[in-house]
């Protein structure tokens, strides 16, 4: 579902109207701007991690997480547009450590709001069927703190207060590569993050957000 918004742009001069048209900047020609709904499904892990973590296989034993959200697509043209989005986005990882008898399965899901704003979205100029790349980033307020943990494949149940070691802010950077059909992208996106996910003095560990996700558009 979409609604759709018409931008007027100012400017005169058959000159300079004729030359913009040829760059797709055509002062006389609107810029669209609309609301999508917006779902995904995210592939989330962590990275800078501690050097005792194995990574389990992503076909083995992946972390499957959802997002969902509104995007305003804005001052859209055959050749560039921009986007913000509001989604609730879940990140986190599964982590595996391995010591002499034991093995310990680690589960941290991570529900963030998170704001996206990406400025730069450029497209080769198609009708129709448009591929674009976009670059921009993200802030994300984490709202909630699940982790789970398995001993030799049997769960263990634990006392800890997780959310306590976590940073509530978390930002970086976003890149995607994709297509609109018509108002409603596709597109598969990468994030990675630039904050801290642990709080240094209750877990001195480095590890950042880092994900890769696949949005669709209604």
């Amino acid at each position: 579902m979409s609604m759709i918004f018409t931008l007027p742009a100012c400017g005169q001069g058959s000159a300079e109207g004729n030359s913009l048209a040829e760059d797709g900047l055509n002062p006389k020609k609107s810029k669209k701007t609309w609301v999508n709904l917006r779902g995904g499904v995210v592939l989330p892990d962590f990275y800078k991690r501690s050097e005792d973590a194995v990574r389990s296989p992503v076909l083995d034993n992946p972390l499957v997480g959802f997002q969902g959200g509104l995007s305003i697509e804005m001052a859209h043209s055959r050749w560039y547009g921009a986007r913000v989005e509001l989604s609730y986005v879940r990140k986190g990882a599964r982590e595996v450590f391995v010591e002499p008898g034991n093995t310990l399965e680690s589960t941290t899901k991570l529900d963030y709001i998170q704001a996206v704003v990406m400025p730069v979205i450029i497209k080769p100029g198609l009708r129709k069927v448009q591929p674009f790349i976009g670059f921009g980033g993200y802030a994300g307020y984490l709202v909630h703190v699940d982790q789970s943990l398995l001993v030799n494949g049997r769960a263990r149940a634990s006392t800890i207060n997780f959310g306590d070691n976590f940073n509530k802010l978390d930002y970086g950077w976003a890149l995607s590569v994709g297509c609109y059909l018509g108002r409603h992208p596709i597109e598969l996106r990468y994030e990675a993050g630039l904050a801290e996910l642990f709080q240094e003095r209750k877990i001195p560990s480095s590890a950042r957000n880092q994900s890769v996700s696949f949005h669709f558009s209604l």
